[in-house]
Parts: structure tokens; C-alpha cells; sequence
């Protein structure tokens, strides 16, 4: 009787703590990386309220979030040699922004969120078939046009700060820039694609692999890619994958262009 007792209080205190436990952000600075709990970057980086108008959620919700620009300002001073900011996700997914925008301010109007009305999120983003959480941290902005800066990634678990072409070396092949229209192909791939595929095991992990052990170039006629590529919604229902209307026939010629030339340069 005794020891059932015990065991009641342990499962209870084992519940308590876990519902003290805290969500905290990994902050990775070259070689140097840390867990930062919330309560700490609230501290440090004092909590708004602001109202979007959510890019996923299709209607105006108030998030209680932290100045995203003023956070990575802050995270900088400990590797000043970087060129680019990932925000790993926890399903895989790799946004990311380039140094340069950063600092012409396109970052300005972005928060990163870690609740509504607390230090919890309630609503649910559609991805694909099924409907996922923000949890932890989701990026946020007060301004839908800075989408096409930073593609809003949720579930974000850490922010990285890092030299691009030292972390997915994998990706680019020597004279590459010598071939114009693989070049381009290269630049839309890195800021459209790289977030969810990866060349040669190099980038996300939430869609499929495009370089090995074959190339999609080698198992997918180029007709059906161009038009995947456009609206994959149109040959699977829900897909994960966001439409690309925004992108001309010429841009997306010269992604798969930049895929054709990977097709020789494969990581093994």
C-alpha cells in the first residue's frame, strides 16, 4: 500500500515538472551552440502583442512574440563571418535569409512568435493532409509581403547563423557560375527549393531528395516537371507542396536546368 503510494506521488511530481517545463530556442553561432528558454528571451527581448494577418491561418490573429530583427542583431555579435540565417524546423523544413536582406532591413516588420494570449499556441496550420501545431517558435510578420523573404516557418526549433556555401558545399560545382542559365537556376533553387528537398543529402528533409541516387531529371520527363513544379496540387491533392505560379516558364526552365548539370555531380 505504501509503496502504491509513493508511486502516485512520484508519477505526480514527475506530471508537475513536465508542466513546468519550458520551451527554449537553440541558437547555433559557428561552432558555438546554446539552448535559450523563453523566459530568457523574453528577458532579453521584450514581448509584444501584435496582430497578422496569418499567410497559413487566413485570418487576423494576435500572437505574443519577440522583435525577430532585434534577436538576430544580438545573435550575430558571436559570428560575425556569417552570411546567412537558417531557421531549422522540427519536421525538417529549412528557411532561411540572406545576410544582405537582413541588413537592408527586409527583416523588419518579422516577429517570432511563441503563443496566443500566452506562452502557448492554440490554432493549427494546415500542411498538406493534416493540421500541426507552431509549437515552439513561428516566424511572423506584420507585413504578408515579406513573405517572399522569409517563407513564415513554424515549428521552428533553432536559428542558425552560418556561412551558406560551407554548409551545403554539396550543392555547387566547380564553373557552375560559367553557365548562365545554370546559375540562375541555381539562385532560384537555393531561395525556392532547398527549404523543403536536399542535392546530394544537402538541405531540408520534409520533401524527397532530388539528386541520389538518381537525379529527378533521369526519372521524370521534363513536361511533368515543368507543370509540377507550377501547381503540384494539381497531381496530388493536398500536396505539401506550394504552387509556384509566381515563377515564369523561363525560371522554371532554369531550375531544371541547374538539376540537369547536378545530375553530373553527385555526392556518393
Amino acid at each position: 500500500m505504501k509503496a502504491a503510494y509513493l508511486l502516485i506521488i512520484a508519477l505526480a511530481c514527475v506530471s508537475a515538472s513536465c508542466a513546468r517545463s519550458e520551451k527554449s530556442l537553440t541558437v547555433k553561432t559557428g561552432t558555438l551552440e546554446k539552448k535559450i528558454p523563453l523566459s530568457e528571451l523574453k528577458q532579453k527581448f521584450a514581448p509584444e502583442n501584435i496582430t497578422v494577418d496569418d499567410y497559413y491561418l487566413k485570418r487576423s490573429v494576435v500572437y505574443r512574440a519577440l522583435p525577430l530583427a532585434k534577436m538576430l542583431a544580438a545573435f550575430a555579435v558571436d559570428f560575425p563571418a556569417y552570411d546567412e540565417f537558417i531557421f531549422r524546423c522540427a519536421d525538417g523544413y529549412l528557411a532561411h535569409v540572406s545576410r544582405a536582406d537582413f541588413e537592408a532591413g527586409r527583416l523588419a516588420d518579422f516577429y517570432l512568435a511563441f503563443g496566443e494570449n500566452s506562452d502557448a499556441f492554440s490554432a493549427k496550420i494546415p500542411q498538406g493532409k493534416a493540421l500541426v501545431s507552431p509549437e515552439p517558435f513561428y516566424a511572423v510578420s506584420t507585413n504578408l509581403a515579406g513573405f517572399q523573404t522569409l517563407s513564415w516557418p513554424y515549428e521552428v526549433v533553432a536559428i542558425e547563423l552560418v556561412n551558406f556555401r560551407e554548409m551545403f558545399p554539396a550543392i555547387y560545382f566547380a564553373g557552375m557560375e560559367k553557365q548562365p542559365g545554370v546559375a540562375m537556376g541555381f539562385d532560384l533553387f537555393r531561395k525556392e527549393c532547398l527549404k523543403c528537398h536536399s542535392l546530394n543529402l544537402q538541405g531540408g528533409d520534409i520533401g524527397p531528395e532530388l539528386n541520389v541516387p538518381q537525379n529527378i531529371t533521369e526519372y521524370r520527363d521534363a513536361a511533368t516537371l515543368r507543370r509540377f513544379i507550377r501547381n503540384a496540387s494539381a497531381f496530388r491533392a493536398r500536396s505539401k507542396m506550394p504552387s509556384y505560379e509566381h515563377l515564369s516558364d523561363k525560371q522554371i526552365e532554369n531550375i531544371l536546368s541547374y538539376l540537369r548539370a547536378m545530375a553530373g555531380h553527385k555526392a556518393h
